[in-house]
């Protein structure tokens, strides 16, 4: 009797999934598959679109314009319906995600981080005040911040509120630095409505690789699922051409290394709560530094590489960690390595919104998972 209540518990679970765009659309697939009652949240139109398939016809889609949150509080706070779990499906919905949480008593994130979760620049100052290992950082306004700067080159100028490596450049002197800065004032283009705050980042330029750190909690218990190779397209750009986890390429005391930041980082903002996407690069002392961090599902593929090459289901455990369900994955035959490759044509990579097609691969042999991934990119 005790296993089938158990059982009931999570088959009547109410989840509301937030613009699940993306690596998000895991999440309401996976909830079906948990025979949980999917709620979506959603604009539902323009790039905000939700697909048309056969797993989301089981779901009662709520339509709303989610940039707008009275009018999201609005259509929450009379709906006749108790959430389990609310939890974000997109980058740019972390923060509402973690209002709602609260406004409704529901398990989630520090209130505290529903200010800097989508802001690069109240993140690198957050390190800042904690004092953990962080890039020199500055922000600004207009261009006669530019000219009056001190600053060591190259450098990185960035949106502090954008995705996808989206607007990233390196820059060699003041002068690249001021023509890129117009061209993140000049952009048009909404990322889900989205427009590019106008106070920009510039912080230092971190030579050594990129890595990702993908991980849950269980029970509030934190678990580092993967250690994630990150493949970029030449400078001055930083498009990601593909990505490879488990990455080999680095030492027992690396990865210690790595591992302790990134939990200390967690403690520090008291995250318990949830998965999470890190990534990071190496200073010239070699110790791990901070890129940006994100409390969704990693984009990308990377849920699929994570799933492939460890049988951990990144999307259950953040849907379990809200739900407050304990999540124990299967453990795996026969450990892989899993890489995606996307094909693309170097003379305009830009960014994200540039590359082809993707490619996944995996073997037990973590060189033929290269080869394959750079006859990719040789095309």
């Amino acid at each position: 009797k005790y296993i089938k209540l158990i059982i009931n518990e999570r088959n009547i679970m109410k989840v509301l999934v937030l613009e699940p765009i993306g690596s998000g659309a895991a999440l309401v697939d996976c909830a079906i598959r948990l025979t949980w009652q999917c709620y979506i949240l959603s604009f539902n139109k323009d790039d905000r679109k939700l697909p048309l398939n056969d797993t989301w016809k089981q779901c009662q889609i709520l339509e709303v314009d989610t940039n707008d949150e009275e009018k999201v509080f609005t259509l929450l706070d009379s709906y006749p319906v108790k959430f389990d779990a609310i939890v974000s499906g997109n980058e740019y919905y972390v923060p509402l995600s973690i209002k709602l949480t609260h406004r409704y008593s529901l398990n989630g994130l520090a209130l505290k981080l529903q200010a800097i979760a989508h802001d690069k620049f109240a993140m690198r100052k957050f390190l800042q005040s904690k004092k953990i290992r962080n890039a020199f950082f500055t922000s600004v306004a207009n261009a006669n911040d530019i000219l009056n700067l001190k600053l060591n080159f190259p450098c990185v100028i960035k949106p502090k509120d954008a995705a996808g490596s989206y607007h990233v450049y390196k820059a060699y002197s003041k002068e690249e630095l001021l023509e890129y800065y117009e061209l993140i004032q000049n952009e048009t283009h909404q990322e889900l409505g989205h427009t590019i705050d106008r106070e920009v980042l510039i912080e230092e330029y971190l030579q050594m690789p990129e890595y990702s750190v993908e991980g849950y909690f269980n029970k509030k218990q934190l678990h580092i699922a993967s250690i994630t190779k990150k493949f970029l397209s030449a400078e001055p750009y930083f498009a990601e051409i593909g990505h490879l986890t488990p990455s080999s390429q680095m030492n027992v005391n690396t990865k210690e290394e790595i591992c302790s930041y990134v939990t200390n980082l967690l403690a520090a903002l008291e995250v318990d709560c949830g998965v999470f996407h890190c990534e990071i690069r190496f200073n010239a002392e070699n110790l791990p530094v901070l890129i940006e961090i994100g409390f969704r599902l990693p984009g990308d593929k990377i849920v699929d590489l994570v799933k492939l090459s460890t049988n951990i289901d990144l999307a259950e455990a953040m849907l379990c960690s809200y739900a407050n369900i304990a999540y124990t994955p299967k453990k795996h035959s026969q450990p892989l390595y899993a890489g995606v490759a996307f094909s693309f044509d170097a003379k305009n990579l830009k960014d994200y919104r540039d590359r082809k097609e993707f490619f996944i691969f995996s073997d037990a042999n973590e060189e033929y998972v290269l080869e394959k991934m750079k006859e990719i990119w040789a095309r």
